[in-house]
C-alpha cells in the first residue's frame, strides 16, 4: 500500500470515528434549545397570570422575619427574594420549604455569598418537591450560570446534614405564613389591590360594545325622564330661583338709558328688575314697564321655562342652547 492511500484510508476513518461526536454535539445543542424554550414559554404563561395574593403574603412575611441579619436588611431583599420566585416559578408549597432553608442555612450562614444562596435554597426546593420537572430549570440555570451545577452541588455536600425536612415542618411554615396578621402586631399582610384587580378581571361584560351603549342610553334616558317628572311635581318657582339669581349676578351686564335697556348679548339682559332676595322669580318678568313693547318677550319666557325644564346645564351650557 502507497503511502498515499494510507493516508487516504486514515483520513476517512478519522472522519467516521469523529462523525458521531459532531453528531452528539448538535444533538445536545438541539435538547438545550429545545428545553430552552419550553422555559421560556412556561415562564411567559407564569408572569402572565400574575403572582397570586397568598404568594404575595408569605414573600412580604418572609422578609420581615426578625432574625435575618443586618448586613441582608440593607439589601434589596424583596426584589431578590420576587426575581427567584419568578425565575424558578415557586408554588405556595415550595415558598413555605423555600422558607426553612433560608431560615436554617442562609440567615444563620451569612458570608460573603449569601445572595447566591438564595438562589440554591430555592432551587433546591424547587427539586424536592417538583423532581420531575427539575431537569428544565437545570438546564436554564446551567445556561445562565456559569457551573450552576458544580457550584449547587459542592454547597449540597457541605449543608446536607442541614436541610433535612419532613412535611410535617413544611405544612406547619406553610401555615405560619398565611396568617394575614400577627396576634402581637399590627402590621397586616393582606394587600387588598389584588382582590380588586381579581373582581375587574372576572368582570367579563355582558353584551358587546354596541348593545352596552345602547344599554347605557336607555338607563340615562330613563334616569332623565323620572328626574323631570320629579321635578314637575316641585314649585317651579322656587326650583329655578337660584339659577336666575346666580345668572343674573355672573352673566347678565344690564346698561340702562333712561327706559332703554341694551339687548346687544343676550334676551335675558331685558330682565331688568330682578331681585335678588325675591323668592318669586317670576316677578322679573312681571315688573317689566308695561309700556315697554318689544317681541323679545317670548324670549324671556322661554328663557325662564328652559331654566326650570334644563336645570341640569350649568350657566355657559343654557346659553350654548337657548
Amino acid at each position: 500500500m502507497s503511502l498515499k492511500s494510507f493516508l487516504s484510508n486514515s483520513s476517512i476513518l478519522a472522519a467516521k470515528s469523529e462523525q458521531p461526536n459532531e453528531i452528539e454535539r448538535l444533538q445536545g445543542e438541539m435538547d438545550i434549545i429545545s428545553s430552552l424554550n419550553a422555559y421560556y414559554r412556561l415562564n411567559r404563561e407564569f408572569k402572565m397570570i400574575g403572582r397570586p395574593e397568598l404568594t404575595e403574603r408569605m414573600l412580604r412575611r418572609i422578609t420581615k422575619y426578625d432574625r435575618i441579619p443586618k448586613d441582608f436588611q440593607a439589601r434589596p431583599l424583596y426584589i431578590n427574594l420576587s426575581g427567584i420566585i419568578d425565575e424558578l416559578m415557586l408554588n405556595e408549597l415550595e415558598i413555605a420549604l423555600w422558607a426553612i432553608y433560608l431560615e436554617n442555612l442562609v440567615w444563620k450562614n451569612f458570608d460573603t455569598y449569601a445572595e447566591r444562596f438564595l438562589l440554591y435554597t430555592a432551587y433546591k426546593a424547587k427539586q424536592v418537591l417538583n423532581e420531575d420537572s427539575i431537569g428544565l430549570y437545570r438546564m436554564y440555570l446551567n445556561v445562565k450560570i456559569k457551573h450552576f451545577e458544580e457550584n449547587f452541588q459542592s454547597w449540597m455536600t457541605k449543608y446536607e446534614g442541614e436541610i433535612k425536612v419532613n412535611l410535617k415542618m413544611i405544612n406547619e411554615k406553610l401555615n405560619m405564613l398565611k396568617v394575614v396578621k400577627d396576634k402581637n402586631s399590627d402590621y397586616c399582610m393582606l394587600n387588598y389591590n389584588y382582590y380588586v384587580d381579581a373582581i375587574l378581571l372576572t368582570a367579563v361584560p355582558y353584551a358587546d360594545k354596541g348593545e352596552q351603549i345602547v344599554a347605557l342610553n336607555t338607563v340615562e334616558k330613563r334616569k332623565r325622564r323620572e328626574l323631570k317628572n320629579q321635578n314637575t311635581n316641585r314649585p317651579k318657582k322656587l326650583k329655578s330661583m337660584k339659577r336666575i339669581q346666580n345668572i343674573s349676578k355672573k352673566k347678565m351686564k344690564i346698561e340702562k338709558d333712561g327706559n332703554l335697556i341694551n339687548t346687544e348679548k343676550y334676551p335675558e339682559n331685558l330682565i331688568n328688575n330682578i331681585d335678588p332676595t325675591d323668592k318669586n322669580p317670576s316677578n322679573a318678568i312681571n315688573n317689566i314697564d308695561p309700556t315697554y313693547k318689544d317681541p323679545d318677550i317670548a324670549k324671556i319666557e322661554k328663557f325662564c321655562d328652559g331654566l326650570i325644564d334644563y336645570n341640569d346645564l350649568n350657566p355657559d351650557q343654557f346659553f350654548t342652547k337657548y
